[in-house]
This record gives C-alpha cells, structure tokens and sequence, in this order.
C-alpha cells in the first residue's frame, strides 16, 4: 500500500539489511556505499585503485559515495578483504603465484562474486582490467545478480552478436549498469566520444 507519507514494502527476512541500506542510499538518507572487486590488477587496475583511494575524500564529501574495494583478483590468485584492498600492497598480496601465508589465495571467481556482492553492502560493482575471454564471460551473470560491470575489455562485445545484445539489455535495467570503453591508436578513448559527437 501507499499514500503521500507512507511506502510499505515485504522483503524476505534474509533481505532486510540489505535492503534497508539500499532505501537509505535511494532516498539519500545516507551515503551510497558499493562494494567493489577489481579484476586485472596490472598496470591499469592498480594505477585505477590509486586513483580512486586519491579522490575518497572528495567522493565521499561531494557525492556521498564510499567505495569498499573488497577484492582483487589477476589470473592466478585473488586477496578477499572486509577492510579494503590498499593499492601500495597489492603485489604482496597477491604475490607471483607462489602460494605464502597471507598473500591472498588460489583465484575462485564464484568465491570472489560472493564476496564482493556482501549482503550487508546493497551494492556492487565488479570492474575488469584483464583483457580475458573466460572473465568477460562472466558478464552476463554478473549482471543477472544484479551486479554493476565496468570494463575496458573487448572481449564480451566482440563475441557472438546476441552475447552483446544481452550485456546491453541488462546494462538497460534500472537495477544494473553495464559500462565499457575501448581504446585505439596511443591509448584514446573512442566509444563516448562518438556517442557525444552523435548526440549533438
């Protein structure tokens, strides 16, 4: 039911947290925190985490946004943390694939999607620097769950027609985003600089 002061809503009791952190965020009663997994953590993952831990104070204090980097993965092994991931930290973390003691663990994608979609966190977003086949292919799945995807890899949208046709019809719902970029010649971004020539 409904009236001019009141919205009533069922959720399911494993829900309730969840949900109530997302009305908070929804209606800006609270800041909008997202839980956030990174993917390719080479050269432009990690310079993309030092970025970001840069701007938090101003994302934080502008918009209202904490972004909890809460997993990294590259090829081999992944490193899972409730605090944060700090980016200075991140070869030893993950380390060169030999396994030592608090240096991260074998990489396990379903293991890393549980993780970075907390149910105490409403929401998430999972964001690909690797240029793999086998994680773009987790896109779509990603999306279903009602993850964000942000990737420079070409991979998903150079596959078979009615894949990138799905990304986007998933990326079109209100409940999640698909975001993407590729670069051509010395590293330029192309795709939203056609869309805006296109637009005016």
């Amino acid at each position: 039911g409904a009236s001019e002061r009141n919205i009533s809503t069922v959720v399911d009791q494993e829900d309730a947290a969840r949900a109530l952190r997302a009305v908070h965020a929804g209606f800006y009663l609270s800041g909008h925190t997202l839980s956030v997994g990174i993917v390719g953590p080479g050269q432009v993952g990690a310079e993309l985490l030092r970025q970001f831990e840069a701007r938090a104070g101003a994302l934080q204090s502008k918009f209202r946004i904490d972004l909890k980097f809460r997993a990294v993965a590259n090829s081999r092994r992944m490193f899972l943390s409730d605090q944060g991931v700090d980016a200075s930290s991140l070869a030893e973390k993950l380390g060169d694939g030999d396994a030592k003691p608090g240096e991260g663990e074998a990489v396990d994608l379903d293991a890393f999607t549980r993780h970075v979609q907390a149910d105490h966190i409403p929401h998430a977003v999972i964001i690909d620097c690797s240029a793999s086949a086998t994680v773009a292919e987790r896109y779509i799945g990603w999306l279903e769950r009602g993850i964000h995807v942000i990737t420079p890899n070409k991979k998903a949208n150079s596959a078979a027609f009615s894949v990138y046709e799905r990304l986007r019809e998933l990326g079109g719902r209100a409940s999640t985003n698909y975001l993407y970029e590729a670069t051509v010649g010395a590293g330029l971004p192309v795709i939203n600089t056609l869309r805006d020539l296109l637009e005016t």
